[in-house]
Parts: structure tokens; C-alpha cells; sequence
């Protein structure tokens, strides 16, 4: 493997996904395509994953969205090429876990690569996006990375932001929603559970304060994530609008000539 290309709007959507939570690390599949020699890889497409063990330090691939991230492919007539996640806080190189979680899936597939977004880090009062590829190499017992040139590939003027990276970008809302839903209803089944046979209000209380912990997370991904991306939209929307109208405008003047 001697390169990886993304392109912009997979790298705009990776980014925009591992700065919507400095709290814990996420999780994307990659599709795209290999050249023959497997040499070079081009990452055009990206699948954003719902995180089941929501943890600070680590992410890794479960069997059902290597399955999805298939099917994905299948669809856009791709093929899972990599994964990425985040590093909020630390370090863009990998840990011990990413680069077990890499050799795992080179197994499966020898183009296989990694990408990693440390996020939310502090250089000298500046903040800055770290962006890294690798790949594991055994050094006898040990686990190595293997750092690969990894470059932004620009987008197509005419055709602009594709409608496969937008629709990662929409689901963000939609996939932290659905991981407070879930996390509310597993404490509720817990709590249920630990309460069988018990008489008292505890339960009731602690009912009342998972659900006023729920409220309190929806609102905050509302707030942090549905709110700035309606904005965002918006703005563009203007902005496509007002050039279409300067374009027509420069047009009718070509015209008249």
C-alpha cells in the first residue's frame, strides 16, 4: 500500500461526525475502490456507525456493521475498503486496540486501511484536525503501524458535495438520538429488573431521574446538532440561490450581446 486518496466530501462528512461529540470516539465504515496492483486506495463513500459500547478510548468493528458497511457497498457499487474513527483528546497515532482491530480486518482483506481524526486538541491556544492512514505490521510478538500518504482528493466543481455524503451528514442527529433511546431504555430494563419483587417508591424515583437524564441529552443533541446543521443547510441553500441567480444574470448579459 503505497497511498490512499479521499475525497473532500467523504473527508467534510468524517470530520464533521468526529467533532459532534468530544466525549467519545465514533465510528465510519469506507467504501471506494483499489487499483489493480492494490497499491492505491480511493475512499468516495462513508458510513457513519452507531456506536453500542459508547466509550472514551476505544471503537471497535462488530460483525453486524462490517455487514452493513457490505451491503452499503453493494449498493453503491463499491467495496468496503477501510474504516475511521475519532480520537477526541488525544493523540492522532493509533492504540493498542486500533491496531488490533486493523490486523484483524487485513485478514479479510490485504487492501484493507485505517483512518484516524484526532479532534478537540490544543496547540498552543490553536485547535487543529490531525489526519492520519495506517496499517498493521507484526514485528514478531508486536504490533506496529505503518503510516500511509493520505491525500484529499478535491471535488468535482460541477457536481459538488454528493448526495451519499449528505445523507451521512444528515443521519448524525438521528444516530445520537437513537443511542440516548437506547442507552434510556436499557437503564429502565435494568432498573425493572433489579426491582422485581421490592415494594417502595425508589424505583419510581429512579425512573424519574433516567428520564429527566434523557430529556437533558435530547435537548443537548438538539441544541448542538440538529440546530447548527438546519443553519448550516440553510445558509447554502441561500448562497446556491444567489448564484444561480448571478449566473443567469451573467447569461441574459452573453445572450443580449
Amino acid at each position: 500500500m503505497s497511498q490512499v486518496f479521499v475525497t473532500a466530501d467523504v473527508y467534510l462528512a468524517l470530520s464533521t461526525y468526529a467533532l459532534a461529540t468530544e466525549k467519545e470516539e465514533v465510528l465510519a465504515m469506507l467504501m471506494g475502490t483499489t487499483s489493480a496492483d492494490q497499491q492505491t486506495v480511493t475512499v468516495s463513500h462513508c458510513l457513519f456507525c452507531q456506536r453500542k459500547d459508547k466509550r472514551r478510548d476505544r471503537v471497535e468493528i462488530s460483525g453486524e456493521q462490517l455487514s452493513a458497511a457490505i451491503s452499503f457497498a453493494e449498493r453503491t457499487e463499491t467495496s468496503v475498503v477501510g474504516w475511521a474513527h475519532s480520537h477526541p483528546h488525544i493523540t492522532v497515532l493509533p492504540s493498542h486496540v486500533d491496531l488490533r482491530c486493523q490486523r484483524d480486518q487485513q485478514m479479510l482483506s490485504e487492501a484493507f486501511i485505517g483512518l484516524i481524526l484526532s479532534v478537540f486538541n490544543d496547540f498552543g491556544g490553536v485547535q487543529r484536525c490531525q489526519f492520519i492512514a495506517f496499517r498493521t505490521v507484526a514485528d514478531g510478538s508486536e504490533l506496529i503501524r505503518m503510516e500511509v500518504p493520505v491525500y484529499i482528493q478535491p471535488t468535482n466543481k460541477t457536481t459538488g458535495i454528493k448526495s451519499a455524503s449528505l445523507e451521512q451528514l444528515y443521519r448524525v442527529p438521528q444516530i445520537f438520538l437513537q443511542e440516548e433511546k437506547e442507552a434510556f431504555e436499557k437503564a429502565i430494563q435494568n432498573q425493572n429488573q433489579s426491582q422485581k419483587g421490592k415494594e417502595g417508591h425508589g424505583d419510581k424515583l429512579v425512573a424519574a431521574h433516567y428520564g429527566g437524564v434523557y430529556m437533558r441529552n435530547l435537548t443537548s443533541v438538539l441544541d448542538k446538532l440538529c440546530v447548527p446543521l438546519v443553519e448550516s443547510v440553510s445558509s447554502r441553500h441561500e448562497r446556491n440561490v444567489a448564484e444561480i441567480a448571478h449566473l443567469k444574470h451573467e447569461l441574459s448579459l452573453l445572450q443580449s450581446k
